[in-house]
């Protein structure tokens, strides 16, 4: 009778089970002036919101924005994804052309920050090689988690530790819900579940009485 137990318990979580779905609330474009290192998390200082990342990424995100390969980027897209006003999920891609770089600083990127070699280029990039060339790019996509905080002295901080270049970032804000509605439906078909599940009860007991293993 263990199994159908366990079949039974199984049919009415199933039921009463709760689903969380995540709707598009709005969308924007945040201008991140400074980042700043501190206790291996990452901080963005934005004009809308400020965000504290962390993971073994942030500190290869950071000595790369400081690095002389940040000024130069061809093409680099910078997206947010909000959570309830609080959790965030940040994604920043960027392209190098291998034209551009020496052997050496080649291999700097390929082993220090895990640059991979390309052919492809986004079509939205300002800079596009002719049908007929072939170029290599370097490309690399940093992707890390965190939330909104409000840091102290913006000012300051973005006077301290401003980026060469502002950074714009697409933010996507998100709200989660409970589907309260199936819930409920769910607990009112419960008793009839129980019901039309004892019959397949009573059955698989006559089965599992008369087995050697006793399910």
């Amino acid at each position: 009778m263990k199994i159908t137990k366990l079949l039974l318990l199984g049919f009415l979580f199933f039921l009463v089970a709760c689903t969380t779905t995540h709707d598009l609330d709005k969308k924007e474009n945040e201008k991140i002036t400074a980042l700043l290192l501190s206790n291996d998390k990452l901080y963005a200082v934005g004009e809308v919101n400020d965000y504290e990342f962390s993971g073994e990424i942030v500190k290869e995100l950071y000595l790369f924005s400081l690095s002389r390969y940040a000024d130069k980027l061809i093409y680099s897209t910078a997206n947010l994804t909000v959570t309830d006003k609080k959790s965030v999920n940040g994604t920043y891609r960027v392209y190098i052309a291998v034209a551009g770089l020496s052997d050496i600083e080649k291999k700097e990127l390929i082993d220090k920050y895990h640059f991979n070699v390309t052919r492809y280029l986004p079509k939205a990039a300002t800079t596009q090689p002719s049908n007929t060339e072939k170029p290599e790019f370097l490309m690399h996509s940093f992707s890390t988690n965190g939330n909104i905080v409000a840091l102290e002295n913006k000012h300051g901080l973005t006077k301290k530790y401003a980026l060469r270049k502002p950074l714009i970032a697409e933010v996507n804000y998100f709200i989660s819900s409970k589907d309260i509605a199936g819930d409920v439906g769910a607990v009112l078909m419960a008793p009839v579940a129980i019901i039309m599940v004892i019959p397949v009860m009573l059955v698989w007991g006559v089965a599992c009485a008369g087995s050697s293993d006793g399910c």
